[in-house]
């Protein structure tokens, strides 16, 4: 009878042993899905912080810009509410924009080629 013991419950410790092993491969499926999941997550997290500094970067530039278009528009607004365009105004917008001189003056050109050369005032 003993011997009759041990045939059958082989099979019944065959069937757990692949009841096991099929619970194990769905906690490895389960595991490698949520893993790469998380994965995706943290990409995405990274990609969006990335992309949220670059805009910021350019809104800050952006902003510079405004600021320095909005002095400009206040130094035009005092020379047009002045009703008369001053000598100096005109003066200084020849020599900044027109690369003029005045009528005394001696213009020196730079050859040697230092970082200023070729970088005129115009605009």
């Amino acid at each position: 009878m003993a011997e009759r013991t041990a045939q059958t419950d082989t099979p019944k410790r065959d069937t757990t042993r692949r009841q096991d092993m099929r619970l194990i491969r769905r906690y490895q499926i389960i595991f490698l899905v949520l893993l790469f999941l998380c994965v995706t997550m943290i990409t995405s997290i990274l990609s969006t912080q990335l992309n949220i500094f670059r805009q910021e970067r350019a809104l800050y530039s952006l902003q510079s810009q405004i600021e320095a278009q909005r002095l400009e528009n206040d130094d035009l607004s005092r020379i047009v509410n002045n009703d008369v365009v001053s000598d100096d105004y005109v003066e200084r917008i020849a020599r900044e924009k027109l690369g003029y001189a005045g009528f005394d003056e001696r213009v020196f050109v730079d050859v040697a080629g230092s970082e200023n050369a070729g970088n005129s005032n115009n605009g």
